[in-house]
């Protein structure tokens, strides 16, 4: 089981991960704002947990066709600790828009998309 230390001194524990071009359905066209709305909103869709996204860095060089990152992320990921005692632990979906990655290992690409996340503002608390 893959494990990883956020910034705010949590361990979570990767429960899925998924990878996607992010603009893999496009076919014809250029993005704007409104299609990639739709594809962040498709990606919460797809999770099974509450999810956050990391605020993208988009490329502005054509306002009228903002463009995200190439790759999209999304971790599924939860914590033994909850957030509040009442609960018995935390989770969350994270997604995130990277740039292609060719000698990075699965464990760093994940640490460097869900290393910031402030998990006690984002995170959900569960009970078994």
């Amino acid at each position: 089981m893959l494990s990883f230390e956020l910034d705010c001194g949590r361990s979570v524990y990767l429960s899925r991960i998924e990878y996607n071009r992010t603009y893999g359905g496009l076919y014809a066209g250029s993005p704007n704002e409104k299609y990639n709305n739709t594809l962040i909103e498709n990606a919460r869709s797809r999770t099974h947990r509450p999810a956050f996204v990391v605020p993208p860095k988009i490329d502005n060089s054509e306002p009228e066709h903002p463009t995200l990152p190439p790759i999209e992320m999304i971790a599924e990921v939860w914590c033994n600790d909850p957030i509040s005692p009442e609960w018995m632990g935390s989770h969350l979906a994270i997604i995130w828009y990277r740039e292609a990655w060719e000698n990075e290992s699965l464990r760093e690409v994940v640490q460097d998309g869900i290393g910031g996340v402030d998990w006690d503002n984002v995170a959900v608390d569960f009970d078994w």
